[in-house]
């Protein structure tokens, strides 16, 4: 199985890029997470395929529960989407389906850094597929 590590602010996750599978990830969650016996990981974050969003998202918590969402998370996914290059490179934006409604995160450049800006705005919004 091929994962992603990454870290941002504080918090680290395990990143999976799932596309339309479906498993038990709760179950996936306690094992990867486990410092001692796994990856060791705050979350595990997966990437999912969505018809109304660029990618769906779902956290899963050390624990095996499932999170509406989380900030660092959201914005370590949207690094890896954009570092993959799952989006064009000319988009300087990314939409996100999570439990907790619908997120945009902004690509912006600055001094030669990406920087990622989460709007926490409306969740009723319903994004257009930027790829």
């Amino acid at each position: 199985m091929k994962f992603t590590k990454m870290h941002g602010a504080g918090n680290d996750f395990v990143v999976l890029e799932a596309g339309d599978t479906q498993r038990d990830w709760s179950s996936l969650a306690l094992a990867m997470c486990d410092r001692h016996y796994g990856i060791g990981a705050d979350s595990l974050l997966v990437l999912l395929s969505s018809d109304i969003a660029d990618f769906r998202m779902r956290t899963f918590d050390a624990d095996g529960t499932e999170a509406e969402i989380c900030g660092n998370g959201i914005r370590c996914l949207a690094r890896y989407v954009f570092e993959k290059g799952l989006i064009s490179p000319e988009t300087d934006h990314l939409s996100l389906a999570t439990i907790a409604g619908f997120r945009n995160i902004k690509l912006e450049k600055t001094a030669g850094k990406a920087v990622f800006r989460l709007a926490w705005g409306n969740r009723h919004y319903v994004p257009t597929k930027s790829r």
